[in-house]
């Protein structure tokens, strides 16, 4: 039996991947009635679903991408975030910073030239 402030017994609980009771009924109502929902959501996402009387179903745009995103984690492992620490060097080449400086030296030309043109139109 538990006691307070005691480490749990190494056989206690519940064994890793044992579904609750809630699971497995509803597992049991899902199979008798026939309904996989993996496989309807995939037949509306492949613009396969038909009615009962055999007409394929108009699926829209948006009912098949909810379908897709809804599935997508069943199928796809979720990617985590990744945490980067540290410094990064970037190295430039000599034919880079001469473009960036001519880049920047018609940056200041054009800057100057639009000073002066705001300012003579300010005097006059």
């Amino acid at each position: 039996m538990f006691q307070k402030g005691e480490p749990r017994p190494e056989n206690a609980g519940r064994t890793k991947g044992t579904p609750n009771k809630r699971t497995t009924e509803l597992l049991d109502i899902l199979k008798e009635l026939g309904c996989n929902p993996f496989e309807f959501q995939a037949l509306v996402i492949t613009e396969k679903l038909v009615d009962r009387d055999g007409e394929l179903v108009a699926v829209t745009l948006d009912q098949r991408i909810i379908c897709a995103r809804d599935l997508a984690p069943y199928l796809l492992p979720k990617q985590k975030a990744i945490e980067v620490s540290g410094s990064l060097t970037v190295n430039v080449t000599p034919a880079e910073q001469a473009a960036e400086q001519s880049i920047e030296a018609v940056f200041q030309d054009l800057t100057k030239d639009a000073k002066h043109q705001l300012l003579s139109e300010q005097t006059s």
